[in-house]
């Protein structure tokens, strides 16, 4: 690890940054670029000769480089100096990115720099230091700086963060202005006050919270992410958004939590008769069948989806559960769920699998967390005997019954027999829509329950598999997480 000298602008390689004193700076990339660690190099090599020239001929030469580089790193050196560090770590210029070991290193490392450093100092390029923080839509909430996607584990990871505004003045600290950016992020007040761990939070959530963050490469979404989910991985760019296809691959390693599966377009189930009232489509040709998500953007309204512990979810099912386990192939993720067929015909069926985790309500109601389950739809032109199966359902395949999503943006509070029919016409007629998931009661249900292996395909550029299961005396059903269910 690099830091910089505050006072001469000086590279120092420290090999134990726990050893260390320093401060760290937070900021959004400028779109003219920022002074790299080789334009560093380069001032430093030139300030040593001028020191040896100027002991040569006993003169006073200039001992800092710091005069001839970028306003941003002359103002934090000299803001993070008054304050009493004599080193500093700027992402910008105090990694070698020539070097693809030392940036996969750095990249690896930085949820952890970022937490050891005594103080982070983020830098608001577009907040003036008049701004109210507080005040509704003021210009801190509406900063650049809360939308990036690498700033969000430099918000969570340090445990005393100053903000700063564009003329370097503060503004206010992370603890103060939890409520505030609480609002503005979702993030709760313990886990950015670090009175809860990272480790309480779901996937989902943890996910959601990256969901409206944008980064400039792909590779990014995921890279800027491992910290918050406490995996490493090799850096790879030009991957694409395989990166974060191997993000979630490496979370279900490490964590044993379901959620990681619900993402997507959320459905709720009231009552026999109602209809769909939300649907969402994919207009670049992503096919949102399959198990894992593409970025963060896709665990947008999974904010509230916590993990269930095995004995309760047990208990609530009442069917004796395996330990989950996960294997990953070429052909997909094999795992095991509990299995509800919930509509069969000769040409078609539709099954519930149930995962162990809830969606809490969004509003405050004595209504109990509702389980979540994925939604399998028997692939077009398939035989019920093949049993491969998508995630999601077309509308022209979706039971009546099983469409409602009352809490859905686009809900309408009519009751209305006439109103409910014209809806459901309007959505079977979209054939080349997926309605992505559904909600409902597993206490009507779980008489047809059994417990099944599948195999599931994670990615849209892999072909479903079919897995027997003898045990089981029947055809797994291939799936994709094309959304999720509440049940």
């Amino acid at each position: 690890m690099y830091l910089l000298d505050t006072t001469t602008g000086a590279l120092e390689l420290v090999d134990d940054p726990r050893k260390e004193r320093y401060a760290i700076l937070s900021h959004v990339w400028q779109r003219e670029g920022e002074q790299s660690f080789q334009d560093i190099q380069v001032l430093q090599h030139g300030l040593v000769r001028r020191v040896s020239s100027a002991l040569k001929g006993r003169r006073n030469g200039p001992v800092s480089i710091l005069p001839r580089t970028s306003a941003k790193i002359r103002n934090c050196c000299e803001y993070v100096r008054r304050r009493g560090y004599k080193k500093v770590w700027i992402d910008t210029c105090c990694i070698d990115k020539t070097s693809s070991s030392e940036l996969s290193e750095a990249i690896n490392s930085m949820y952890e720099w970022y937490g050891l450093a005594d103080v982070c100092f983020a830098f608001l390029c577009d907040v003036t230091d008049q701004a109210d923080p507080e005040k509704q839509n003021s210009a801190f909430c509406r900063s650049i700086w809360f939308q990036r996607g690498w700033t969000l584990q430099e918000l969570i990871a340090p445990r005393s963060l100053v903000f700063v505004s564009k003329e370097w003045r503060f503004i206010g600290t992370k603890a103060n202005l939890a409520h505030v950016i609480e609002k503005v992020t979702g993030i709760p007040t313990g886990i950015l006050t670090h009175e809860l761990s990272l480790n309480s939070v779901s996937i989902a959530r943890r996910m959601s919270w990256a969901s409206r963050r944008v980064t400039k490469r792909p590779e990014d979404e995921a890279y800027s992410l491992m910290g918050i989910f406490g995996v490493k991985m090799s850096t790879i760019y030009g991957e694409g958004r395989t990166a974060f296809l191997r993000l979630q691959e490496e979370i279900l390693k490490h964590i044993h939590d379901e959620s990681i599966f619900a993402w997507g377009s959320i459905f709720r189930v009231s009552s026999p008769g109602s209809s769909l009232r939300w649907r969402q489509e994919w207009k670049d040709g992503f096919d949102p069948s399959v198990l894992f998500a593409r970025s963060p953007a896709e665990f947008f309204y999974s904010g509230n989806i916590e993990p269930v512990a095995l004995n309760d979810f047990e208990q609530r099912l009442g069917i004796p559960m395996a330990v989950p386990h996960y294997t990953i192939t070429s052909y997909g993720v094999r795992s095991s769920f509990p299995s509800i067929m919930i509509r069969q015909t000769p040409t078609s069926s539709i099954r519930l699998a149930v995962l162990a985790c809830q969606a809490k309500p969004r509003k405050q109601t004595t209504e109990r967390e509702k389980l979540v389950a994925l939604l399998l739809t028997q692939q077009p032109n398939s035989s019920l005997q093949s049993g491969r199966y998508i995630v999601g359902a077309l509308g022209s395949e979706m039971p009546s019954w099983l469409l409602d999503d009352p809490d859905s943006p686009s809900s309408t509070s009519t009751s209305s027999s006439t109103a409910k029919s014209d809806q459901y016409s309007q959505s079977t007629s979209e054939s080349s829509s997926r309605s992505r998931s559904t909600t409902t009661s597993v206490t009507t249900l779980t008489n047809e329950m059994v417990y099944r292996a599948v195999v599931l395909p994670w990615s849209e550029h892999r072909d479903s598999a079919l897995f027997y299961n003898p045990t089981r005396a029947g055809v797994a059903h291939t799936a994709g997480n094309g959304g999720m269910t509440g049940a």
